[in-house]
């Protein structure tokens, strides 16, 4: 590339000197102990208007950095699907403009969004919670679907979309935020739904499906009902998942029964992955929602079998367990549940940390990569 303009997902959005690498006992990189990136050491281009300064400051207060360029990405810069909701209530509250969470995602520098302020948008389309989450409307590639994790929410899939530009995407999100729809009574109802959703918005079009956690174990159940349906799944995707095996036949199973105990679960994730988001206004509702479908979701697991499914899977993992050692292959968890081939890859990433906007680079790189390979 000497010479030559580097293509924009070459170009790393921080760089930092480090006097020597953190390693762990066993000598290797101790990504746990990098320091967090200086985001601010690019070439800075000041606001020109009133509502670029507004912007900006926004930016900057929500990202928790001292300054923001007009041409600074909002998510190059570590802002994420929760820091983006956070965002929008700001420039809801400041500016009295309602924008879709999407058009962060499709525009995340001030220079792109400030224009789109006074734009009118369907009102549907801001609602961040509807079941059915457009994240790109548009591309000539079969459409992906992707299913939401344990809390329900598919808002990480929307930093996906950057690295997929010619595949129309959405997300699947769990009935009940509303605190009127019901949740599911089951993990076959929650699938034959979602199934229909999924036949209502691409009725003659092969999809794809992908999974993370919890949406992994829904995902496969879906490729199985909609080959029961007659409808093609081109491609079938699980991040960091395992199938599920009824409570019966795997007693050590351990699952979220003590609601004091999940709610400080949902916490402290919540605070370890999104920072500041808990002290948030707004929080304490979602909150309630998630522990909600969250429990729920356990509670269905527990009597739930996972389907035998006859085509292909791409297995996508987290190389690090949650301490901090490296992770275990899922693909045998899988050999009894899929009849095709199965690919398994890995991202430098812990479970939790999979949405980060780094981790859904690389998967959108290996869905790139693996995408058509006969791995043979």
């Amino acid at each position: 590339y000497v010479g030559e303009q580097l293509p924009d997902y070459m170009v790393p959005a921080a760089i930092m000197v480090l006097d020597h690498l953190p390693l762990t006992v066993n000598g290797k990189l101790d990504r746990t102990a990098l320091p967090a990136p200086d985001y601010t050491l690019g070439r800075y281009r000041a606001p020109r208007t009133r509502e670029e300064e507004t912007l900006a400051a926004l930016f900057a207060d929500i990202l928790g950095v001292p300054r923001v360029g007009i041409d600074d990405s909002f998510f190059d810069m570590g802002g994420h699907s929760l820091l983006a909701t956070r965002l929008i209530s700001k420039v809801r509250a400041t500016l009295g403009v309602e924008l879709p969470i999407r058009v962060l995602f499709d525009n995340p520098t001030i220079t792109a969004l400030a224009p789109l302020l006074h734009r009118n948008f369907p009102t549907e389309s801001s609602n961040p919670l509807v079941n059915l989450l457009t994240v790109n409307p548009s591309g000539s590639r079969p459409p992906l679907f992707c299913i939401h994790p344990g809390g329900g929410i598919a808002w990480s899939f929307l930093t996906l979309a950057r690295h997929l530009p010619d595949q129309p995407i959405y997300g699947l999100q769990a009935r009940g935020f509303d605190g009127v729809e019901p949740l599911a009574h089951s993990i076959t109802e929650m699938v034959n739904d979602y199934v229909d959703q999924v036949v209502a918005q691409s009725p003659r079009r092969p999809v794809e499906l992908l999974g993370w956690s919890f949406g992994g174990v829904i995902a496969h159940a879906m490729a199985v009902e909609l080959h029961q349906r007659g409808r093609p799944v081109s491609r079938l995707v699980v991040m960091d998942s395992a199938p599920s095996i009824p409570s019966n036949d795997e007693p050590n199973r351990q699952t979220f029964t003590d609601e004091a105990a999940l709610r400080k679960f949902v916490r402290t994730q919540a605070e370890s992955r999104y920072g500041d988001i808990t002290q948030s206004p707004g929080f304490a509702a979602l909150e309630e929602s998630i522990l909600n479908i969250y429990a729920n979701n356990e509670k269905l697991l527990l009597e739930y079998g996972s389907p035998v499914h006859t085509g292909d899977l791409l297995i996508i993992r987290a190389d690090t367990s949650p301490d901090g050692k490296p992770s275990n292959p899922l693909s045998p968890q899988w050999t009894g549940f899929v009849k095709g081939r199965i690919i398994e890859r890995t991202v430098p990433a812990k479970h939790h940390d999979m949405d980060s906007p780094e981790a859904m680079r690389q998967v959108g790189n290996i869905l790139e990569s693996v995408h058509g390979e006969d791995d043979s």
